[in-house]
């Protein structure tokens, strides 16, 4: 008994030694930027400057503090403030439509209701920036906040296919020869950002069903469109490639850096102080999170905080 005791103590202090020392190797992101030329970069050693809610408007009656901020037009995002990565709310109408809102009637402003319309305004920027820094967009499925319920989201990708076409960067151009995602970005890595300029790559965010019905059984993303969000118990699955990890002092965010994840984290939501939005700005740079998610990105009447990056790890051609 004492030596399954000492045995399980000697694997747990393994675990963390391992887990500080890919901190330590993996959260400089900046360090690695400086010492490789930019183009060199891949996409899991850049940073990306986020919105939370990227298509949100402040709402007629803010219900909740949380819901008392506005971000400009998601054109205005990409060419002013250097934003590289978006966030989606995805609903279904009653009439079998795809819309873009947070909450139902309570938060439902949005500058682009219509999720057509927030693609063919993507695919007009993209157009127009054609060496633009490869686009992130998280499309979270928000079916428990308004509209139907979405049993499954490939329908989506057939509606991605359509508006961005080859704009689009899917598990299967990063996956190339190898087997699944996993064993390409272990054995390859991610393409390069001279690889990826133009490019526009959608992860999903869904429920434990919506995110099963999408990779066949937790199996493959085999002809897919977007990288599903894996949770940490995940991260070894063959489709395993981006994760969503909210709170940024949590050390999953290294531990997923070290095996080629791209990482994202929530910084500063409406509902903090200042001071609170700082400490959150300073954990996040410090984990390697390599998307940063926040509702001020830029300057606001009444606040003094406000996320403003500058690494050479930015994403902002």
């Amino acid at each position: 008994m004492k030596r399954s005791i000492r045995v399980c103590l000697v694997t747990r202090s393994l675990r963390l030694s391992v887990l500080l020392i890919l901190a330590a190797l993996f959260a400089p992101l900046a360090t690695r930027a400086e010492a490789l030329r930019g183009d060199e970069l891949r996409l899991d050693e850049m940073r990306f400057l986020g919105t939370h809610n990227s298509f949100h408007r402040w709402p007629f009656i803010a219900f909740h503090p949380r819901h008392r901020y506005r971000h400009a037009p998601l054109t205005v995002q990409l060419e002013r403030y250097r934003v590289r990565a978006l966030e989606l709310d995805l609903h279904l109408s009653l009439r079998g439509k795809y819309e873009i809102y947070h909450i139902a009637f309570i938060d439902d402003r949005s500058h682009c209701k219509a999720f057509e319309d927030c693609l063919r305004e993507l695919r007009r920027w993209s157009d127009a920036h054609p060496e633009h820094d490869p686009l992130l967009v998280w499309l979270e499925i928000k079916d428990d906040a308004g509209g139907v319920p979405i049993d499954s989201v490939r329908p989506v990708d057939a509606m991605l296919r359509h508006e961005l076409g080859d704009r689009l960067l899917t598990p299967d151009d990063v996956r190339g020869s190898h087997a699944t995602l996993r064993e390409a970005l272990e054995t390859d890595g991610w393409p390069t950002r001279s690889e990826a300029q133009g490019r526009i790559l959608f992860l999903l965010d869904g429920d434990a069903k919506q995110t099963s019905d999408y990779t066949s059984g937790y199996r493959h993303v085999r002809g897919r469109v977007m990288f599903p969000g894996a949770e940490p118990h995940q991260f070894h699955m063959g489709w395993a490639g981006v994760t969503k990890i909210n709170d940024p002092a949590r050390p999953l965010i290294a531990a997923a850096r070290a095996i080629r994840m791209l990482t994202t984290t929530t910084v500063c939501v409406a509902q903090l102080s200042d001071a609170e939005c700082r400490h959150a700005r300073d954990l996040a740079l410090r984990s390697g999170a390599n998307v940063l998610l926040d509702d001020f990105v830029s300057r606001v009447p009444g606040r003094a905080y406000h996320l403003d990056i500058d690494e050479p790890a930015l994403a902002e051609r």
